[in-house]
Parts: structure tokens; C-alpha cells; sequence
């Protein structure tokens, strides 16, 4: 209780994206992204090492200033904020917030195109056979394009797909989502695809991916910290 109460938490992060499109060639002309959040590098340096803050924290935009697709014009900016919050590094630090941003933005470009995901996806793999490869292989492993029907509770599938590249790795997901009790999402199925190079023990891999699909999902679904009169509400994990 103590360690959650009192812990350094991940930065809140927000991020306003704008892109303009090619009606003719359905492909992206300009890209921006903005994000607002915390800088962990300031806190945790002087904390933990006792090193100045940096002038600069690209930690906040890896995954946006680096990420997979290629457009014409690709600007990535970000404002840092001072906040009464102790923040620490979570596991792929800005590339958690860039990921889901950038990710979301794509598929509501593909839907402004009137394009296929997928497809809209592969018109901006331009030169990146392994991000293409990895693509093409969760797509086909999924049965992207087939009818997905209901689930077995009888509610309407639909699918999400992702693409993301982070210290090396590229990993693409495909997701079948139905709306369960409450209207909350219920993930009934997950694929995944990953190129991390050299495999020297692929159970590990799969187990990386297993897992960190499993953490995500808790995250994303239920893990919430929240603050009141400057106190963490949160005490254990049964109001975790």
C-alpha cells in the first residue's frame, strides 16, 4: 500500500495529431503531432543519479519522431509541463503514449480516405520490407477481410490492427473487440507478428508477447491511478 500510495507514477500525456490528405492518391501529404506531458529525464536523473535534468527529454516523443510511416512533410513537436506529480520510466517509456496516439490517427486517416486499414497502412511502408512483412503476416494470420460474425455470446466482433516498431522490434497486432457488459470493450482474440532479429530463444519471445498483450489489456482496461486533495485514491488491488 505504502508503494502504491507513494510510487513515481507514468506521466499523463495528451496529443493533438493533423494531417492533410491526397484525395486522388488516398495517402498522407503532412503529419503533425503535438503531445503535452511531464518530463521523466528531469525528475528521475537528479533522483536517481544526481545529473542535471536534460535540456531536451526525446523520451517524451520516441515512437512519433521515429515512427515507421513515411509522409512528405512528418513535424513532431511536444511541450513539457510541470506538474506536483513524481514520475518514473514505464516499460517503452514514450513510446506507450506515441504508439496509441499515432496508431489511433492512422486508422482515422484511413476511415477520412475511405481506405482499408490495412491497405492504408501499406501505402506508407514505403521502403520498410520488415514493417511490411510483419504487416502482411498478422493480416493473414488474423483472416483480415473475413466476416468476423459475433461473439460466443452472441455480440458483433470487430477488429483493430496496430503496427509499431520500439528498440528494435517491430510487432503488429489484429484484435477482435465486441462491446461487453456496461459498454466496456471485451478483447475476445489477439494476434500478433514480430521481427526482433536474431531468435535465440523463440518460447521467450512468445512469452514476451503473451504477457505484455495481458499487461497492456489490464492497463488499458482497468489500471488507473487517480489523485484527491493531493492523496493517491488507490490503496491496494481490489481498488486497483
Amino acid at each position: 500500500e505504502h508503494d502504491m500510495r507513494h510510487d513515481f507514477y507514468r506521466p499523463a500525456v495528451r496529443a493533438k495529431l493533423a494531417a492533410a490528405i491526397d484525395p486522388v492518391e488516398g495517402v498522407v501529404t503532412a503529419y503533425h503531432c503535438h503531445s503535452v506531458g511531464q518530463s521523466i529525464a528531469a525528475q528521475a536523473l537528479p533522483r536517481q543519479f544526481g545529473m542535471p535534468a536534460p535540456g531536451t527529454d526525446t523520451s517524451n516523443v520516441e515512437g512519433a519522431d521515429d515512427q515507421a510511416y513515411v509522409f512528405a512533410h512528418h513535424k513532431v513537436t511536444h511541450t513539457t509541463v510541470e506538474l506536483p506529480v513524481g514520475v518514473g520510466f514505464w516499460r517503452s517509456v514514450g513510446h506507450s503514449q506515441q504508439a496509441f496516439f499515432n496508431e489511433s490517427f492512422i486508422d482515422e486517416l484511413a476511415v477520412a480516405a475511405n481506405v482499408d486499414p490495412v491497405e492504408f497502412r501499406f501505402r506508407h511502408l514505403i521502403n520498410r520490407p520488415r514493417h511490411t512483412a510483419v504487416l502482411k503476416w498478422v493480416a493473414e494470420k488474423a483472416g483480415w477481410g473475413a466476416p468476423l460474425g459475433t461473439s460466443p455470446d452472441g455480440r458483433p466482433l470487430a477488429r483493430g490492427v496496430a503496427l509499431h516498431e520500439s528498440f528494435g522490434s517491430i510487432v503488429a497486432l489484429v484484435a477482435e473487440v465486441a462491446q461487453g457488459e456496461g459498454g466496456l470493450p471485451r478483447v475476445h482474440r489477439v494476434v500478433a507478428a514480430i521481427d526482433c532479429g536474431v531468435a535465440i530463444n523463440p518460447n521467450l519471445i512468445a512469452q514476451q508477447l503473451e504477457s505484455s498483450i495481458v499487461y497492456g489489456l489490464s492497463a488499458t482496461l482497468y489500471g488507473r491511478i487517480s489523485f484527491r486533495d493531493g492523496r493517491v485514491e488507490q490503496g491496494n488491488f481490489d481498488t486497483h
